[in-house]
């Protein structure tokens, strides 16, 4: 038989030949193809691991006071790397997910840092790692709280918390509690405040957590000073650093040691303030701890400004900012840039204070730090106030007294209402500064806070004082 399917023996050769060559061709290309993913595979891989060994050392907890450090020479190599893992649409664990929202929020971008934490928590809910999806809720709610939501931080805290109450995990629950226990603080519920930081300190012992236990001493040992309390403020940081010392924590040791300045420092002995602050700066600087040097620094300013000194005080904020800008942390670059404006205020340079204030509203503004934003509203009404511009002044107090009563922050609200009071004393309205300065006691006295009491308390003597001579 000659042929088949009416096609003679020749041409089923050269079918059958060209059938091999496509399949040999098929198959070439097949092995280059699953090479090249293979190579692709073992590039992503690759790509994966710089960006945990990047970010190895950031932890998972955003605390804002001490927050991830990354220089600027190694952020610009991540995000070139983030930038090819979203190009080839690579997922990244839960845990990645988290330190890059914690990286984000220290270069101010809430918005992206919560974008990294909800796509994290979804992820780790559905792989069942509560740990992470718990430590995500928690983070969320750091950010809420920054932005002046008290409420919906305060859900996010109780939500994480619950998470670590259901899977056991302790030194979590305390880090929660301590979460809520600052909401209630910024609130100027210290009472409350004070009983989460004291169930915080119930758990840490059955953990044998000694970080947690001197986290919850230094929270406690802030709500004491705003209580005016500074003996048993000084006792919890004094506990504090002898545990941070125990356990050799050289950041924990530095941090309590500027935390005991400050009480020095509220009660005016300067010089022991300056020794415990510069204590704490040649640890930070012998161990590399950027935020706490920044940060010592600022408060080593701030010393030789009370002291009159404000050439070096000048140098010592500057020094501050140029860590702060290095390091990327925008909350701490607006706080910094906000106390040389004040500087400069006392000095009389009006103009120059003003452009530092304004500086730092900017940023406030654009990383949505509500506490912030009311703070530089108010060194700006100074400004005005000095000038001699008592209406734009006034403006600008009014501005601020609305964001502190709006986020909830009470030592805010009656600094406010105090600097309020004494403008209508300086435009010759004794009723009404006499109405906003007792306003003023009136919520420090509600809430039990300490912040310049005695001085309104002179500011409303001096003008029943007067007034009485006037009749």
């Amino acid at each position: 038989m000659t042929t088949l399917l009416n096609i003679d023996k020749d041409q089923w050769l050269v079918i059958l030949t060209a059938i091999i060559a496509i399949g040999t061709i098929i198959l070439v290309w097949l092995t280059w193809w699953l090479l090249k993913k293979s190579k692709q595979n073992i590039d992503n891989s690759r790509l994966i691991g710089l960006v945990e060994k990047a970010l190895e050392k950031i932890p998972t907890p955003l605390d804002p006071d001490q927050p991830p450090i990354i220089s600027s020479s190694d952020l610009k190599k991540l995000e070139e790397k983030m930038n090819l893992i979203s190009k080839r649409n690579i997922s990244l664990s839960p845990e990645l997910l988290l330190k890059l929202g914690n990286v984000e929020y220290t270069q101010g971008n809430p918005s992206k840092a919560l974008s990294y934490f909800e796509i994290a928590f979804e992820q780790a809910k559905a792989n069942g790692d509560y740990v992470i999806a718990g430590g995500c809720l928690g983070n969320i709610g750091v950010v809420y709280k920054n932005k002046g939501d008290l409420d919906t931080a305060l859900k996010y805290h109780k939500n994480a918390m619950k998470i670590h109450v259901d899977i056991g995990d302790k030194a979590s629950e305390a880090r929660d509690l301590g979460n809520i226990g600052l909401v209630y603080e910024i609130r100027g519920d210290l009472d409350t405040a004070l009983k989460y930081y004291q169930d915080a300190i119930r758990i840490c012992p059955d953990i044998d957590h000694k970080e947690c236990l001197t986290a919850c001493l230094n929270n406690m040992g802030k709500i004491y000073a705003d209580k005016g309390d500074l003996d048993r403020a000084l006792k919890c940081f004094e506990d504090a650093l002898a545990i941070y010392r125990e356990i050799d924590d050289k950041l924990g040791e530095a941090i309590s040691l500027g935390n005991i300045g400050l009480i020095y420092m509220n009660r005016c002995d300067l010089d022991t303030a300056l020794n415990y602050y510069e204590d704490a700066l040649n640890i930070a600087r012998n161990n590399s701890y950027k935020q706490v040097e920044a940060s010592q620094l600022c408060h080593i300013g701030s010393i030789y400004m009370d002291k009159d000194d404000l050439n070096t005080a000048l140098k010592y904020y500057e020094d501050a900012l140029k860590i702060a800008r290095d390091i990327g942390y925008k909350q701490n670059v607006a706080n910094y840039l906000g106390n040389i404006g004040l500087l400069y205020t006392y000095k009389g340079d009006l103009d120059t204070a003003l452009r530092y204030q304004k500086d730092a509203l900017t940023i406030d503004r654009k990383i949505g730090y509500k506490e912030g934003e009311a703070a530089d509203l108010c060194n700006i009404g100074l400004v005005y106030s000095d000038r001699g511009d008592y209406d734009t002044a006034l403006k600008y107090h009014e501005d601020a007294l609305m964001i502190a009563r709006d986020i909830g922050h009470r030592q805010g609200e009656a600094r406010q209402l105090r600097n309020i009071g004494l403008i209508y004393e300086k435009k010759g309205y004794p009723d009404s500064a006499l109405k906003y300065l007792k306003d003023a006691l009136g919520v420090l006295e509600k809430f039990k806070l300490a912040y310049e009491k005695d001085i309104i308390i002179d500011a409303i003597e001096e003008l029943n004082k007067n007034k009485n001579k006037d009749g």
